[in-house]
């Protein structure tokens, strides 16, 4: 194997270990207003390789609650010398679009982690996070990091507006903004869409997702699905960009 080989081997697999959990967490929940079931497909690409892929399906369980599935993985190519399969899954309030529980598995070649947490309101000033042995609490409303855009996806704003809230990720707080830049028409595999470009910032510089190279830039429909189609962020070396390639759900009658 060339040097050069080698060196491409070590960066893949250093933006696969930031990139798929990204893609996991930010690219959105599944959910638009009235659906009973949507499903999301994408292709994660860094620069002209394909690297993986990345599916979101929502189920409305009951009257009072979402579950909302995600699954990442590395296309074969990459499998031989560093495999993906990451998922996660979070339970939300159909009312207060508040999450219930969170869980979340990672298998990236040697490294395999389990995380699982279970929310609570105690009263509309106190907000509890329950996971293992940690307690977290805060006088606001308290989301996952899918549960916290699902939030996000159901709110009205135009360009110009910022929404603050905060998510806990791996037992640590998380104050979060995301910021409407502007309307943009795009077309992806899965067609062409008038979207707003938002960008989601951590107010932690240097902490937790956002430790990456640089922005993340998400373009989501302008219509009352708020669907996700693209996504772009800067790798280590190069960029990484994520369309969605095919979407399909029914409506609650």
């Amino acid at each position: 194997m060339s040097l050069v080989w080698s060196l491409k081997i070590k960066i893949m697999k250093k933006i696969t270990l930031k990139i798929f959990p990204l893609i996991l967490l930010f690219a959105f929940s599944s959910l638009a207003f009235g659906e009973s079931k949507e499903v999301l497909k994408f292709s994660i690409d860094y620069g002209f390789i394909h690297a993986g892929t990345a599916s979101m399906t929502l189920t409305q369980l009951d009257d009072s609650t979402y579950k909302h599935s995600t699954l990442a993985k590395s296309a074969k190519f990459f499998d031989w010398f560093f495999k993906v399969r990451d998922t996660l899954d979070t339970f939300i309030d159909t009312k207060t679009l508040q999450p219930r529980a969170f869980r979340k598995v990672q298998n990236e070649g040697p490294y395999n982690k389990k995380y699982q947490a279970d929310f609570f309101a105690e009263s509309d000033s106190l907000y509890k996070v329950v996971s293992k042995d940690t307690v977290l609490t805060n006088e606001n409303p308290i989301f996952d990091p899918l549960s916290a855009f699902f939030f996000v996806r159901n709110q009205a704003f135009t360009v110009g507006d910022t929404l603050n809230l905060n998510y806990v990720n791996n037992n640590k707080f998380y104050e979060m903004a995301v910021i409407v830049h502007a309307e943009e028409e795009i077309k992806v595999k899965a067609g062409k869409f008038d979207c707003y470009k938002i960008e989601p910032v951590s107010a932690l510089p240097g902490a937790g997702l956002f430790k990456a190279e640089g922005k993340l830039m998400i373009w989501i429909t302008r219509d009352e699905r708020k669907m996700p189609v693209k996504v772009e962020g800067k790798a280590i070396v190069g960029s990484i960009s994520v369309q969605l390639t095919d979407f399909s759900g029914e409506k609650i009658d």
